[in-house]
């Protein structure tokens, strides 16, 4: 059983991915026509906001945590951001590639990217 206190983290851990996924898939279609819209960036970007959300449901910004860690370990905040933020664009961009060659996901891009002629 966990602590009340846990609980509260992974919680709001919880609701921030999925609210990250929502807001990063709305951010990407409401910028994109069927003419532009892309699945791999598409699904990029809702990863990368789910990761984004996760963190910001812990009930930190992503600047404070990076202060904590870097004081904890003697490093600038500034360098534990940048390698956190290009961290996350790297799995993500990795996910949407496991996700793409091992899955059906990637006959059904296929078929879209037919279907639009690209």
């Amino acid at each position: 059983m966990l602590d009340p206190q846990t609980e509260m983290i992974l919680l709001g851990v919880g609701k921030g991915v999925v609210y990250g996924i929502f807001a990063g898939g709305i951010g990407y279609i409401k910028k994109e026509t069927w003419q532009t819209f892309d699945p791999y960036k598409f699904l990029r970007t809702m990863i990368i906001g789910g990761v984004v959300g996760g963190i910001s449901g812990t009930g930190y910004s992503l600047a404070t945590a990076s202060a904590l860690i870097g004081s904890e370990f003697g490093v600038p905040a500034l360098g534990v951001e940048t390698f956190l933020m290009t961290s996350i664009v790297a799995i993500a961009d990795n996910i949407v590639k496991v996700i793409s060659r091992r899955t059906e996901l990637g006959k059904l891009y296929t078929k879209i990217k037919e279907f639009f002629g690209k």
